[in-house]
């Protein structure tokens, strides 16, 4: 008895260090299984994986990178599907996990866009220009917007 209590006493750390091991590869798991949702497009419940994750271990800096492209994924399918304002809810929420994401600002500048809030989408597609420099895909729907509100320039 005096072994197996002298056992356990020597056991106890390695076991404490395991189950911090086993709540990482926890983390690493989901993140694992969100990218293979990704792949499926299934951009939804891969959020769900990543946000329960980041609730494990809210500084992860790929978690949270991660949680920015579901939202964007998901964000993406709400335009497709024509439902510009809940798009423009969710790609905002993907800034606050990773602000350097130019294109979250613009898919949120189309989904604004393509609803009619010209001002905010402006806004949105002048930030994704400054962060991405001049990408062709953010002056395409800068000059579209323009267009869309008679503000191209005549010569």
């Amino acid at each position: 008895m005096r072994f197996l209590s002298l056992l356990f006493c020597l056991f106890l750390p390695l076991l404490t260090c395991f189950e911090l091991h086993a709540s990482e590869l926890g983390v690493w798991q989901k993140n694992e299984a969100a990218i293979k949702l990704f792949n499926q497009h299934q951009f939804g419940q891969a959020l769900e994986l990543l946000l329960e994750a980041d609730r494990e271990q809210p500084s992860n800096s790929v978690i949270r990178k991660n949680i920015a492209a579901g939202y964007l994924g998901t964000g993406q399918q709400q335009i497709q599907a024509g439902d510009y304002e809940n798009a423009a809810e969710l790609l905002q929420r993907g800034k606050q996990y990773n602000d350097q994401n130019s294109r979250l600002w613009l898919a949120r500048g189309i989904a604004l866009m393509r609803n009619g809030s010209f001002a905010e989408a402006e806004s949105e597609f002048n930030e994704a220009w400054a962060m991405s420099g001049d990408e062709p895909q953010v002056l395409q729907h800068l000059g579209r917007l323009y267009y869309d509100t008679d503000r191209m320039l005549k010569q």
